[in-house]
């Protein structure tokens, strides 16, 4: 299956691939959550309230896909990095993903881990 993408091309190199969708929304227990179109490898999380709630959840989770379980080569189906949180001027706090090589179930699954805890509304992007 393929998506539109948009790219940016700097001297012939693909700077970003962004998918292109409409921004949705959903409900999972008691968060909201936004999603707009975001790049792969450099997704923007924003936590409503805050993050505060949900450090624990968010160090297991990081773990959990960053180091991968049983898998021969640990460069394959994990996320790349994980930074923040950091305050954004309307109260939430960020953190920026580079999902690398993660399937998309490591998005799925943050989503549904840390709509559990304190966490009203949280926007991707």
């Amino acid at each position: 299956m393929f998506y539109p993408v948009l790219t940016f091309e700097v001297d012939e190199f693909v700077e970003e691939d962004i998918l292109i969708f409409e921004p949705s929304s959903g409900r999972i227990r008691n968060t909201e959550f936004i999603v707009n179109p975001f790049p792969w490898f450099h997704c923007q999380f924003t936590f409503y309230p805050d993050a505060k709630t949900i450090y624990g959840i968010l160090d297991m989770w990081f773990y959990k896909w960053f180091f991968g379980i049983n898998t021969p080569d640990p460069f394959k189906n994990v996320i790349h990095r994980m930074d923040g949180p950091h305050p954004e001027q309307d109260g939430g706090e960020s953190y920026f993903i580079d999902f690398g090589t993660a399937k998309p179930e490591a998005l799925l699954d943050l989503i549904y881990e840390v709509s559990r805890e304190g966490v009203y509304r949280i926007q991707i992007k």
